[in-house]
């Protein structure tokens, strides 16, 4: 075998084992976070499950929905406020819907109470996840004469969310 033989055999092994190191790179940095939200999905669904009362299923229905949640979780509530350094109920609901829902509502809890897409219901029977709530506080001064000033969206086992 001449010489420049023998570096070619040197040489290809080493570039196979590159290709099967880098397909195995690959292979690693795809999967690695598909199990990585496998995981976290797992751990979402568990928390929320025993949180209220329900079973998994009933949470991985609506994971895009506690996904959004658990991501604004220990948001500081701030009256007018729309990001994540504060944010007041209706912001929150609104930001909820476009991004989990892909349904753009008002901007305001009396306002979203009075859009015409909004369907009343009287019976707590009713309630179904991703159902809004409404209701009134008294704590600002401004707002006393609004039927409505504060909103919250229903869970699940008669919990809601509200900021």
């Amino acid at each position: 075998m001449n010489r420049l033989d023998q570096r070619a055999q040197k040489i290809y092994p080493m570039r196979t084992d590159k290709r099967i190191l880098f397909y195995f790179l690959l292979i690693v940095v795809s999967v690695v976070p598909l199990l990585a939200n496998s995981q976290n999905s797992d751990e979402l669904t568990k928390k929320y499950a025993a949180q209220l009362k329900v079973s998994e299923n009933e949470i991985a229905r609506f994971r895009p929905l506690y996904a959004f949640i658990d991501r604004w979780i220990g948001t500081p509530y701030q009256f007018g406020g729309c990001s994540e350094k504060g944010i007041d109920c209706s912001c929150f609901v609104m930001t909820l819907f476009d991004n989990v829902f892909n349904i753009a509502i008002k901007r305001t809890s009396f306002t979203q109470f009075y859009d015409n897409d909004i369907s009343l219901f009287k019976s707590r029977k009713q309630y179904s996840t991703g159902d809004l709530i409404f209701f009134k506080t008294n704590i600002n001064p401004s707002t006393r004469k609004n039927p409505v000033t504060h909103v919250g969206l229903y869970l699940s086992n008669g919990y809601f969310l509200q900021t």
